[in-house]
């Protein structure tokens, strides 16, 4: 219930901030919906997979003081992320401490990084409460602190700070190995290689091409992870070649719509609306830099996707460019439409119908077999309970013994 509600609430928000444009009380709501998103995380009791095996292990990590006598050699946490666990140890011995002081760090950054960037700033964070919250808040808890520092680097890289943006990508890494990915972003935004990133006959070719090549390596995917040298993501590779996301499968025709639907033809046409031309576009105030750079990163977005669908594991790197992609999103819903000499204001409700199937297709994995185990993967988080009131659901302690995750 306390989801829908959030949901319901965001969407009367969105509707009278977003798409209104009224301005009185704005701040504060939006200051009101992070303290909610805190508190949901950070109160949280047994919810998601991740968080049940970090609790358990949370009794293990060292306090501030015991640091220095630690055995490193114990520990598979980066050493950013076991500093910030020693902080909550030394505060509490209760890994509560822990989930509030992370629910804080990764939601007023996220929640920073869309009043930053976008004037549609409800809808944005209802998108990223729907797809992307309960990753980065239960399960991936390392890797949504590179994440969210990522999103603070935003603005060195668009205005080409690349020091200050590489100093931030060092304590990202500090946290989670999967972010040294984000050292080659500027050096593919060189001339030479812009072509690739850039919506056109290019950059169709080029990605058929990542589709033909990604297929045929599947199978040699971790040769290819020890050809790179990404010797930090081992304890990734193992556990994901033990699972069945390590088998190239056939996508069904659910999945080709989807595939189609969430990879291809919603980005294409943002990133039409976007650019703009002669014939369509929005009016954005953004700089053709900005402009420039979102495209980067969407282009980005589609090309891990495509691996993806082969390489399963590859799909991590897209979670640091998933709110890039909602950022784009948020900015062309609500806005007025361009078409040849006419201007178009469309409804709320037409724009939500527009939404409607993306949204539909992404969380229906929700609702699929949660890696074999007979029980619908949305067990994880719902129902919700806290810590104030704790009770264990009989389903989602089925499931974590079967993911071994208790």
């Amino acid at each position: 219930m306390i989801y829908l509600i959030v949901i319901l609430v965001l969407l009367c928000l969105s509707f009278h901030y977003d798409y209104q444009g009224h301005n009185k009380g704005r701040f504060e709501w939006y200051v009101l919906c992070c303290i909610v998103f805190i508190l949901i995380s950070g109160l949280r009791y047994r919810l998601g997979v991740d968080s049940t095996r970090y609790d358990y292990q949370f009794i293990n990590t060292p306090s501030l003081t015991e640091l220095w006598s630690f055995n490193y050699d114990e520990t598979r946490f980066a050493p950013g992320y076991l500093l910030f666990n020693s902080i909550a140890r030394s505060l509490s011995d209760s890994f509560v401490m822990m989930q509030i002081l992370h629910a804080i760090f990764i939601n007023i950054l996220i929640f920073r990084f869309f009043f930053k960037n976008t004037p549609h700033i409800f809808v944005s964070v209802l998108l990223y409460f729907l797809l992307l919250y309960f990753n980065y808040n239960f399960e991936i808890l390392r890797e949504s602190c590179a994440i969210v520092i990522f999103l603070y680097a935003w603005k060195y890289f668009k205005t080409n700070e690349w020091v200050k943006y590489y100093i931030c990508c060092i304590f990202a890494i500090l946290f989670h190995p999967s972010a040294l990915f984000l050292l080659i972003l500027p050096l593919f935004y060189l001339p030479i290689f812009r072509v690739f990133f850039k919506m056109g006959l290019t950059f169709w070719i080029t990605a058929g091409g990542v589709f033909v090549l990604s297929s045929i390596i599947a199978v040699k995917f971790f040769d290819v992870i020890q050809m790179a040298n990404i010797a930090s993501l081992e304890d990734y590779a193992i556990s994901y070649e033990n699972s069945d996301l390590a088998e190239s499968k056939n996508l069904n025709m659910l999945g080709m719509i989807t595939f189609f639907l969430r990879v291809l033809l919603y980005p294409i046409i943002a990133i039409a609306l976007l650019k703009g031309s002669k014939y369509i576009g929005v009016r954005l105030n953004l700089g053709n830099a900005t402009k420039e750079k979102l495209e980067y990163l969407l282009c980005w977005f589609v090309y891990i996707s495509i691996i993806s669908l082969y390489i399963k594991l590859f799909y991590r790197f897209n979670n640091y460019l998933y709110p890039f992609w909602i950022l784009i999103l948020s900015d062309i819903l609500f806005s007025k439409i361009r078409y040849i000499q006419s201007i178009k204001r469309f409804s709320f409700g037409i724009w939500m119908v527009c939404l409607l199937p993306y949204l539909s297709l992404s969380l229906y994995g929700y609702f699929s077999d949660d890696m074999g185990s007979g029980i619908k993967l949305i067990k994880r988080y719902y129902p919700y309970s806290s810590v104030l009131n704790p009770t264990k659901d009989e389903k989602r302690e089925q499931l974590f013994r079967y993911l071994g995750g208790n």
